[in-house]
């Protein structure tokens, strides 16, 4: 009778905790729900400048990834050509990380609280930069999904397992590979993590678990190399050309203007009129922008990035390099801490209640026109986000009251999580959800130099996609401390 009675309280207790679990993914799904219809509505259609439309038309050239462009065109084509159809594709990856986490925490710890890690929609520069519609943006959301899904699969590792999640976590790698040129900076330690797990539970010897380890990280990096590169050989593209030759022009002036050697140039790069001297003017007036130095597509100031050879480049890069290495360490020092220091996006600039001279908000107008109706490629209304009186209230309510984690902020996290890691590797090496949190705060460093050192003009949008690595290393300690009270 005893045994009976116990039976029937374990198949209550059962029933009454997949009552409780299906109630929370009820909450939580209408809680991501809400939140991101919330973004849309108030986003709509989103914000679109030329990089946005470069993403999503044929081009001349593969200045920007042509393989989303076609992601964008086989949706248009199912869909039709809008601009808010972009903004969905940005933020529902956003806002389905959030639910993975939130679910994560739930079945691990059985706890509504899950639902607090909804948090990161009321960042103010995270939520602002989901209404420009740029790749970095895209490349942020996505890889955020994907290490979200990750970390579900670390804090729930024996069950719950769902094809369903695994599928959606290798489709934002694909995308988040082709939706940038440097998008395999921002994702490439996930299959590091991933490996690692897998390999963890195979009962290896320590000398079969390296040589896998490093056999499987070599398979990953070529399959991944072969999806950014392969596309743009394969599709249709009418010029090939290096997208990041005017940032080499300028770390290779960077070299050579203190130095005084104008020998790093080929006098044919020059455009009409300009000298070495030209040059140096430009570049010690700002140092840190590639763009007013070289760019591209009749653009050039002093330097014709486009008909530069990439062996010419090779060439001249190596042997300054060799000639002045310290130069180019003082450089790329003076790249990372300018570009941490730039401001965010604001709302603020056409709202009432800005008085036009407060320090904390800059020129970005998300209510300019654009004037490409002549290319006729998106409708005519959606060129522009639609301000209302109620919306701008709202937007006042991100812009002056919710928290702000400028790039610098997540730079010292990332850097103290990493040393964090480092002290407690020995003692915590054989912990999964340690080893998550060891390889993303690395994986953010190493980020944070790539960017930080590498981009065309500094604008806080190259840094955007570090916050990525601080939310989850955050939120990957927090399961640490609970594990170790409830221990």
């Amino acid at each position: 009778m005893s045994k009976l009675y116990i039976e029937i309280c374990n198949i209550v207790g059962r029933f009454s905790n997949y009552i409780a679990e299906h109630k929370f993914i009820f909450c939580s799904l209408l809680v991501a729900f809400l939140a991101c219809s919330f973004q849309f509505w108030i986003a709509y259609p989103g914000w679109i400048n030329w990089d946005t439309i470069a993403l999503t038309i044929i081009k001349d050239t593969n200045l920007e990834p042509v393989s989303i462009t076609y992601v964008f065109l086989g949706l248009f084509k199912l869909f039709g050509r809008h601009v808010w159809l972009i903004l969905l594709v940005s933020v529902i990856p956003f806002y389905l990380g959030l639910f993975v986490l939130s679910l994560a925490f739930y079945r691990r710890y059985n706890s509504f609280w899950a639902l607090l890690l909804f948090f990161p929609m009321f960042i103010q520069n995270i939520f602002v930069s989901n209404f420009i519609l740029l790749s970095t943006s895209m490349l942020a959301n996505f890889s955020f999904l994907l290490f979200a899904i990750i970390l579900y699969y670390v804090l729930n590792p024996s069950k719950h397992k769902n094809i369903l999640l695994f599928s959606l976590a290798v489709i934002m790698y694909i995308l988040s590979l082709f939706v940038r040129h440097n998008g395999i900076i921002q994702v490439c330690f996930a299959p590091l993590i991933i490996i690692y797990l897998y390999l963890k539970n195979l009962n290896l010897t320590k000398k079969q678990f390296l040589l896998r380890y490093l056999f499987l990280i070599l398979c990953s990096a070529i399959i991944s190399v072969c999806i950014v590169v392969v596309p743009s050989k394969i599709l249709p593209i009418r010029e090939e050309m290096s997208p990041s030759f005017h940032i080499l022009a300028n770390e290779l002036a960077a070299m050579c203007v203190p130095a005084d050697d104008s020998a790093c140039f080929e006098e044919k790069w020059y455009v009409k009129g300009k000298n070495w001297q030209d040059l140096k003017f430009i570049f010690n007036s700002n140092p840190t922008n590639a763009n007013i130095l070289a760019f591209h597509r009749g653009r050039s100031q002093v330097i014709n990035s486009d008909i530069i050879e990439p062996n010419e480049m090779k060439e001249k890069f190596l042997y300054a390099v060799k000639k002045y290495p310290l130069n180019l360490v003082q450089h790329e020092v003076r790249l990372l801490s300018t570009i941490c220091t730039e401001p965010m996006y604001y709302f603020a600039e056409r709202a009432p209640y800005w008085d036009g001279k407060s320090p904390f908000y800059i020129t970005f107008n998300f209510y300019t026109k654009f004037d490409i109706s002549s290319l006729k490629i998106f409708p005519a209304d959606e060129l522009y986000l639609h301000e209302t009186p109620l919306k701008l209230k709202l937007l006042h309510v991100w812009d002056d009251y919710m928290p702000k984690t400028p790039t610098m902020f997540w730079v010292i996290l990332l850097t103290i999580y990493s040393i964090f890691s480092f002290l407690l590797f020995k003692k915590m090496q054989k912990e999964n959800i340690f080893v998550y949190n060891f390889l993303l705060s690395l994986g953010g460093i190493f980020a944070v130099i790539i960017y930080g050192g590498f981009y065309p003009e500094p604008v806080y949008r190259y840094m955007h996609p570090i916050w990525v690595y601080g939310v989850l290393v955050t939120i990957a300690y927090v399961a640490i401390l609970i594990d170790r009270v409830k221990k």
